[in-house]
Order: C-alpha cells, then structure tokens, then sequence
C-alpha cells in the first residue's frame, strides 16, 4: 500500500519569527538560567541548530508547520536526552511522528548526518528529504538586527523542494 500525501505545501509567506531568543528565553524560564549564563547551558548548541535549520526551512512549510515547529522549539524539543545523543529514534520529535516535516527538519538539525536509515520513507513521503537552504526568504522578512532588508526578488531563491515534491506528488496519483 502506497504511503499517503499528507503535507499541505502551501508555504506560508512571510513565514512566522523564531529566533535564538527562544532557546534562550526556554533555558531561563526551565532550568533557572540567567540571560547571561543561558548560552553556557550544554544544550544551547542544540538550540541554535534547531533555529537555524528552521530559518533555512520557513519558508518551505505551511503556518500549521512553523507554528509546530515553533511550539515545539518553546518545549525544549531541541533538548538531545542521553538515550538518545546517538540513536535519533529515541528523541521525543522521533517518538511523536519523525515524517512530520517539522519533525523531519528538526531531527536533522540535531543529527546531522545521523538520520540516513530513514530517508528512502522520507523521500517516499515528502518527496524528497534534503533540508535546502532558504534562509535568504526567511530573512527577507525577519532580518537581523541591523540588518539591512535584502531585495533580491522571492523567485531568486524560491524553494526547489517545492516543486519536486508537487511533482511527484501529481504523478503518483
């Protein structure tokens, strides 16, 4: 039985802010952190990985997904568990759906290079599991502090992921 599409790719643009500020903001609020000592916490790292793999994702997921992604950035699902620093299948994004594309995104920003036993379901899923950079989209729209606003036009950068998985998409059914 063929796996079901389930993923909505209609991009939400702009897409929603995440910034560091979170992973700082959760280690403060959690684990009794102060501003200045929340980017000494063991798990920051991993905080900023999973922030940054979403700036390059944004603006290849619906608002249902970056809101998830965002809810589950707000719980500490950036947090790598000791039973599961070298087995991703034991990580809670693992355990709650890892073909969730927000889940997908985030297992590879905690385990580069380390999820390779999953990605021909992926592919099957999604359509394709490469995590393509569209950090350029994301901060079109939520630029750095003092950055200045980019004005290379969407069409530029816009998501190649997009497409090859609409097409496949089309030719399965």
């Amino acid at each position: 039985m063929a796996e079901q599409f389930t993923r909505d790719v209609q991009v939400n643009i702009p897409p929603l802010r995440l910034e560091v500020a979170a992973v700082k903001e959760y280690l403060i609020q959690k684990h009794g952190r102060t501003a200045g000592k929340a980017t000494q916490h063991p798990q920051y790292a991993n905080g900023v990985a999973a922030v940054k793999a979403y700036h390059k994702q944004a603006a290849n997921m619906n608002a249902r997904e970056q809101r998830e992604y965002i809810d589950n950035i707000a719980k500490g699902w950036f947090f790598v568990e000791p039973s599961a620093e070298t087995k991703p299948s034991n990580h809670r994004a693992h355990r709650n759906d890892p073909y969730s594309w927000p889940n997908w995104v985030l297992l590879n920003a905690l385990y580069p290079g380390n999820v390779g036993q999953h990605r021909e379901r992926a592919e099957r899923i999604f359509g394709d599991y490469n995590i393509s950079d569209f950090t350029a989209i994301y901060r079109q729209h939520h630029p750095r502090r003092g950055q200045a606003v980019a004005q290379a036009p969407v069409a530029a950068f816009w998501p190649h992921n997009i497409g090859r998985y609409s097409e496949r998409q089309e030719q399965r059914q």
